[in-house]
């Protein structure tokens, strides 16, 4: 009956000595990294180190770019530089037929839209809207890469300037990105979208998820990304009604910075 309180007697300075010991490595400072490197802080010494290499390569960009002087010059750059960049997408695929459905029409005020779904790659399906004007084609068309938004193409600022561009005569396709709006890619057990991929309001929690196992399978989300604007600027030209001569392309965030790259790689963007 004694020897549970023995046991206890026992452990008490042993309890004793941890407390002692914890209070005392309190006290003492064991940083191993001073507070200061330089003038950066250590937890913002990556940050600081992106932002040098940043620097650096705007500079040699400058140099070399305010060596061009004449057309010639300018467009065997612009050939350069879109070649290097592709390399480092590590190419694109091979074209193939984009299956394109419509899936849905519908009549709004001043313009309809119909609901599409096409390949950009042999069962890799792209979901999207296509605004189209009431009026006499052939139209231009817009190309609107979504922004990062949990809903993606039914985000109100996307419907509201596709809205803005059909009744000012344009045509304007506005589709998903990989994981957002109706194209998640990281589902539960009944097929509903994982929270822990959906860090909202942005919902780019996939992009940073695949882009992992992209690079450890020696490719990268971008690629993705970018050739699915690409197939979809093709979308637009296989419509009668679209004037492939007028293609065009706005977005905002994260689509504002896959327009740069689109911009750079397709010519047809005008």
């Amino acid at each position: 009956m004694n020897r549970p309180r023995a046991a206890a007697r026992c452990l008490l300075p042993a309890a004793c000595c941890l407390l002692l010991t914890a209070g005392a490595l309190a006290a003492e400072d064991l940083s191993v990294l001073p507070a200061k490197i330089g003038a950066t802080a250590p937890r913002d010494m990556m940050h600081a180190y992106w932002l040098q290499l940043l620097s650096e390569a705007t500079d040699r960009h400058d140099a070399e770019y305010e060596k061009l002087k004449t057309p010639e010059q300018l467009l065997d750059y612009q050939q350069r530089m879109r070649h290097f960049f592709v390399a480092q997408l590590g190419g694109f695929p091979k074209r193939t037929p984009l299956n394109a459905r419509v899936v849905g029409r519908m009549d709004r005020d001043g313009y309809r839209l119909e609901k599409i779904i096409f390949e950009s790659r042999p069962r890799h399906y792209v979901t999207a809207v296509l605004y189209l004007p009431n009026a006499k084609p052939p139209y231009p068309g817009v190309l609107v890469p979504c922004g990062h938004s949990v809903d993606g193409k039914a985000t109100d600022a996307h419907q509201r300037v596709c809205i803005l561009l059909a009744r000012s005569g344009m045509a304007a396709l506005c589709y998903d990105p990989i994981d957002q709006g109706e194209r998640y890619q990281l589902l539960d057990e009944k097929g509903k979208p994982r929270p822990e991929g959906l860090p909202r309001p942005l919902g780019a929690g996939g992009h940073s998820l695949l882009g992992v196992g992209s690079i450890l399978l020696g490719r990268n989300t971008a690629t993705f990304r970018v050739w699915d604007g690409m197939r979809a600027i093709d979308y637009l030209e296989s419509r009668p009604e679209v004037d492939p001569k007028r293609i065009g392309c706005t977005g905002n965030s994260g689509g504002g910075t896959l327009i740069s790259y689109l911009m750079a790689l397709d010519p047809r963007i005008a």
